[in-house]
């Protein structure tokens, strides 16, 4: 039997504007990421404001998420906040707001000193729209969020 999938990295006072949740703050994207045995998956419909002039998601915009995803599955398995030291973003498709897509992301822990990830977007037809690939360095101590058991 699989354990349930938990909340990942959801704490007081997050200020990433990808996923925090603050009913203060009307920008960002809130994006609740859940964590598995595989790495972390979320849903997400881009919403409208985040086109660009051509009519689909912003690049910027996805180069975020998939950071984001990344950094969520590192912390997942490994507990550590992480610094992108190096990201690599390969569109395949277009992302149109308001079209629901699944948002993936995994690690490859093979030391704490580089970590490298992984990260999709994949669309409700199943087609992969985006991959993404990014090494990662821990945080400072300073910067890390509180406890790890901080899951919802």
């Amino acid at each position: 039997m699989n354990p349930s999938p938990k909340r990942v990295l959801q704490w007081e006072d997050n200020v990433c504007y990808v996923c925090r949740r603050d009913s203060r703050i009307s920008e960002g994207f809130p994006i609740s990421f859940w964590g598995d045995a595989e790495g972390v998956y979320a849903c997400w419909m881009a919403p409208a404001w985040s086109i660009n002039q051509q009519g689909f998601v912003h690049p910027g915009v996805i180069a975020s998420i998939v950071d984001d995803a990344m950094g969520h599955a590192i912390y997942h398995s490994t507990k550590l906040a992480c610094m992108t030291a190096e990201i690599a973003i390969h569109h395949h498709g277009a992302i149109f707001p308001d079209h629901p897509v699944q948002i993936q992301g995994w690690a490859q822990v093979r030391n704490r000193r580089v970590i490298q990830a992984h990260a999709r977007i994949v669309t409700a037809t199943g087609t992969i729209a985006v991959n993404a690939s990014g090494k990662f360095v821990p945080a400072p101590s300073h910067m890390q969020p509180p406890s790890p058991s901080a899951y919802f």
